[in-house]
């Protein structure tokens, strides 16, 4: 419950400092992201590195460390302690990558309508003038209809690749054509010569080079519809702000952790003090009793050790009367390679005779005991 209560505090207390903390780590992470474009693998992973580095030394500072233990400072060997502990047990912040979908350049959208409105006024108002009679409303029609198909026409072409190649494998074939008309009515001395004469190209001529300007002018359209990969940037920031969002909120109670359970050294060294004026008290009590009451002396010295942790003082001290000795056996493993020292060859499976036993508090071996092999048994 303690635990518990600690990790609300730690949380409630920090709550202004993870929005801010945040706030940053979300503009650390776009920053390092380019502005146009979708981003590769590597831009991905260089910016998710950057965020988690930077996550980590924003959250160890001593303002929040000091918020989230209730401490007021911090020695360096224990910063140092909680630092390599918080490395090894809280997993780095891991990004979502953005979805992806294509769309076209804006810069093919604009120049495909260009096109379109030039293309429908040179077409469309002729036709109106023929068979209506309304030149005017070609003019007006044109320019909007002929934008509107073209971009229309770009963007099924941008979806299709096969499309794409075979309208632009048909107007290198028509532009070819055109070329050819050109070349054929028209000669190198001829244009020299009109030029002089500041005569205009005839007609013959004129009409294919219009032609192919046109096609050249398709083919640049189409060349460039392609679209591009691109995400969207405000989704991709909300999936970020959560991840990091979600990392502070395991994070922090595992910083709580990690400082609630760990062994402060002026707690160990009050802890020993305690232990040692505890049984100094019973050992000057064993010194003062008299002789007949040395067993019972020595049995409360025994029970208050007990008391404090000490392991290996069950069942019946040997100095009571009516107590048979007994010899303490046991078969060796190397698992009992911590807590005991062995002497002589002993190997796995040999029945061996405890000549000390070990020292254990809390769990832990302060003096390992010693043991050897029992020859009687073999």
């Amino acid at each position: 419950m303690v635990f518990e209560e600690a990790i609300s505090k730690a949380l409630r207390e920090t709550n202004l400092e993870q929005q801010q903390l945040l706030d940053e780590a979300a503009a650390e992470y776009f920053c390092n992201l380019p502005t146009q474009g979708f981003p590769s693998a590597s831009d991905l992973d260089a910016a998710e590195s950057r965020l988690r580095l930077f996550l980590r030394k924003e959250l160890l500072t001593s303002a929040i460390l000091s918020k989230i233990s209730g401490q007021s400072s911090f020695d360096k060997k224990s910063f140092e302690s909680l630092a390599f502990a918080f490395d090894t047990i809280v997993p780095p912040v891991t990004v979502q990558k953005p979805a992806q979908f294509l769309e076209l350049r804006a810069s093919s959208v604009a120049l495909s309508a260009l096109l379109g409105a030039v293309l429908g006024l040179t077409l469309l108002t002729p036709f109106t003038r023929l068979f209506l009679g309304m030149r005017d409303l070609g003019i007006v029609m044109g320019g909007p209809l002929g934008a509107f198909c073209m971009v229309l026409i770009v963007w099924r072409v941008s979806k299709s690749k096969t499309l794409r190649k075979i309208l632009l494998a048909a107007l290198g074939i028509a532009s070819a054509a055109e070329i050819w008309r050109v070349v054929k009515g028209y000669t190198f001395f001829s244009g020299i010569r009109n030029m002089l004469r500041l005569r205009r190209p005839s007609k013959g001529l004129l009409e294919p080079l219009k032609r192919l300007v046109l096609y050249i002018a398709i083919m640049f359209v189409l060349a460039f519809s392609k679209e591009k990969p691109v995400f969207e940037k405000s989704s991709h920031e909300q999936a970020v702000r959560t991840c990091i969002q979600s990392w502070l909120k395991m994070a922090i109670p595992l910083i709580v952790a990690l400082q609630y359970y760990s062994i402060k050294p002026e707690q160990v060294s009050n802890d020993r003090q305690e232990i040692l004026s505890t049984l100094a008290g019973h050992i000057y009590a064993l010194h003062r009793a008299a002789q007949k009451d040395l067993p019972s002396a020595a049995d409360e010295l025994i029970q208050e050790a007990k008391n404090l942790g000490f392991e290996g003082l069950d069942g019946q001290p040997q100095f009571f009367p009516n107590i048979e000795k007994r010899e303490d056996n046991l078969v060796w493993a190397s698992s009992l390679i911590d807590k005991y020292e062995a002497f002589g060859d002993i190997t796995e499976g040999d029945t061996v005779k405890v000549e000390r036993k070990p020292v254990i508090l809390g769990g832990k071996v302060l003096r390992r005991g010693l043991v050897r092999k029992n020859r009687e048994r073999d």
